[in-house]
């Protein structure tokens, strides 16, 4: 969409301008002003849904992306005011994070939690890599068609979650009611539960986990160069257009090697649970750095 509208192979709804930005500082700047507003949104969502619960957040960013993606549609024609709208629309996009703190609230066992937490960072995955498959296939239909295709999946699955999603308060009551009629105050033979969540934070294992967390991303950033950025598209794309060649990788091409590499992550997401059950997190956040490392 940032490719100049004269460049070979560019698609026609491209931006007419990304002025003052070249081509590689907008193919940055549009997810990131995504991705500043889900930052945002998710520094305030967890405590917002503590307090208000978990299920007025999720219809909240559900319903809210639908109308964020409509957004960003009609401002398809302007640069700025569709990165307006993206930051916009970022600002609902933090869903998964409530999702993960329901799954903690209505599963009982660690092993229960571990299982649906995986499974929906998976799940959320997928969705990510299925909108980037449907935008390539849909690319003859239009650049920005994929949108509305969003926005009715997002407005399906907020009617969906509003008349099915169960808030987990009422989940936790009707389960203490079952068991005070049964005469069971707490389910004490879980092995899973046996460890407890310390009473007061450890400074030096926070600290410890923001500095190895941040080191991981600076060392999984190695992979933006190689296909996620448009420094390989710079290399095999455009370098030969101005030098009036043929490019050796088609825009397509380049759209399918960041799905691909998006892909990547489901096998991670799939063995991470019975991992980390096994080598505990430690163990398991090492192991994943040696793998990223190699």
């Amino acid at each position: 969409m940032v490719l100049p509208p004269d460049s070979p192979g560019a698609h026609p709804d491209s931006f007419p301008t990304t002025e003052p930005f070249g081509f590689s500082a907008a193919t940055y700047f549009v997810p990131m002003c995504a991705l500043l507003g889900v930052a945002i949104a998710s520094l305030v969502i967890g405590r917002l849904s503590d307090i208000k619960g978990r299920k007025p957040c999720i219809l909240l960013c559900l319903y809210g992306t639908a109308v964020g993606s409509i957004l960003k549609y009609l401002m398809r024609k302007n640069f700025w005011a569709y990165n307006a709208a993206n930051f916009l629309n970022g600002l609902f996009s933090a869903s998964v994070p409530v999702a993960l703190a329901y799954a903690g609230d209505v599963n009982e066992t660690k092993r229960e939690k571990d299982a649906e937490i995986g499974l929906l960072v998976g799940i959320s995955m997928l969705g990510m890599t299925g909108g980037g498959i449907i935008a390539i296939l849909m690319q003859t239909h239009g650049l920005f068609t994929p949108l509305l295709i969003g926005a009715a999946l997002s407005a399906v699955a907020a009617v969906l979650n509003t008349f099915m999603l169960i808030e987990p308060r009422d989940i936790l009551a009707s389960r203490s009611r079952q068991r005070e009629e049964l005469g069971l105050l707490v389910d004490d033979d879980d092995e899973d539960d046996a460890i407890k969540a310390p009473a007061v934070l450890n400074k030096k294992h926070f600290i410890t986990i923001i500095v190895g967390a941040l080191a991981d991303n600076i060392g999984s950033a190695g992979l933006n160069p190689l296909c996620l950025s448009p420094l390989a598209f710079n290399a095999y794309y455009t370098n030969f257009v101005d030098q009036g060649l043929e490019p050796i990788m088609p825009v397509v091409s380049y759209k399918w090697i960041s799905i691909l590499v998006a892909l990547m992550v489901m096998p991670g997401v799939i063995l991470s649970p019975p991992i980390y059950n096994k080598i505990g997190l430690a163990g398991g956040c090492i192991m994943g750095n040696v793998v990223t490392g190699i």
